[in-house]
């Protein structure tokens, strides 16, 4: 019964993040040089390994963004709630519509091997094309999470889309989370950014009580 409610909330869930995705492309040339591994990504949250390079890891969401980031990639928008996130670019990721993509992906200490099967591709009243793809984790009979990916691209200038990955775990034993990676850039810098600048962030990493400023009343003079 947990596994058909995840898959419920799952497609619940592309369905919500195809309809509200600010989507931001560019254009990537593929490469088949090997990846050097980063020392800086042993402090990130999550990572699919060997096609994420970290920028920053664990900068506090209160303080301003290192100056070197936003020379090399313009402005970029923290979510307010977001009290600690990781930066990162991402490599392509080949997925493929024939089900056979495995993406071994830390999250935390724990490594797994997400096996992704490809749900739909949309296209958007932007025509911006969006590919759908989930894998479920079961780990012990504890714990279960949905892995949601998302690639958006334009199918007619041949560009290649950003990503965008979220994944929701629910345990036995009420430790629940979510992962959220995100396109973090404004429109005209990722496209024209070869390596677009992603946010990295855990739940846990969120201040749920934090509520958005009122605007201020304009002040009666007369």
């Amino acid at each position: 019964m947990r596994l058909e409610k995840l898959i419920l909330a799952l497609s619940l869930i592309v369905v919500i993040l195809i309809a509200g995705l600010s989507v931001f492309l560019f254009v990537e040339e593929k490469s088949d040089l090997p990846v050097q591994e980063n020392p800086k990504n042993a402090g990130l949250v999550w990572e699919i390994i060997g096609y994420t390079d970290a920028v920053e890891t664990r900068l506090n969401g209160s303080e301003p963004v290192p100056e070197y980031i936003t020379e090399k990639y313009g402005a970029i928008y923290v979510p307010p709630e977001v009290m600690v996130y990781d930066l990162v670019e991402l490599r392509d990721l080949g997925l493929r519509q024939d089900n056979s993509t495995i993406l071994s992906t830390r999250i935390y200490a724990e490594e797994y091997s997400l096996n992704y099967t490809f749900v739909e591709s949309r296209v958007l009243e932007n025509n911006i094309g969006v590919d759908s793809y989930y894998h479920i984790i079961c780990n012990n009979n504890s714990e279960s999470a949905g892995a949601l990916l998302f690639e958006f691209g334009d199918p007619a200038a041949g560009c290649h889309g950003l990503y965008r990955q979220e994944i929701n775990f629910q345990s036995l034993h009420g430790d629940e989370f979510s992962i959220h990676v995100r396109p973090v850039q404004e429109s005209e810098s990722a496209m024209n950014s070869p390596e677009p600048l992603y946010i990295v962030y855990s739940s846990k990493d969120v201040d749920h009580n934090y509520t958005p400023p009122l605007p201020e009343l304009p002040v009666d003079e007369s």
